[in-house]
């Protein structure tokens, strides 16, 4: 997947808004963008889809910095917060019938 990082620069400091999968090399990327980016920075991460191991690990590295994360999926807080296990378990129906059906993840 692909990543995709713009910055806007703000009287305040500047925007770095992220879209799409933060995967390996597009931590390095990230990582060069907020070292050359005016202070203070906002980093929006509406758009952000899901992050690999190594762009946990910066995530997680930049929320105990001084560098906000807004707009964090619920399920990206989750996963940075170590609560794997407070994610819903998918609830689906058979279609033609009325007896729900749970999947349980193994």
């Amino acid at each position: 997947m692909s990543l995709m990082i713009k910055v806007t620069e703000e009287s305040s400091g500047a925007l770095v808004k992220v879209d799409g999968w933060l995967e390996a090399a597009g931590v390095d990327e990230l990582e060069s963008v907020l070292r050359s980016t005016p202070k203070p920075v906002r980093l929006m991460l509406h758009d952000l889809r899901g992050a690999d191991s190594r762009g946990l690990s910066l995530l997680r590295e930049l929320e105990t910095g001084d560098t906000p994360l807004e707009g964090l999926s619920a399920y990206l807080k989750l996963v940075l917060a170590g609560r794997h296990d407070a994610v819903p378990r998918h609830t689906a129906r058979i279609v033609g019938s009325d007896t729900p059906v749970r999947r349980e993840d193994t």
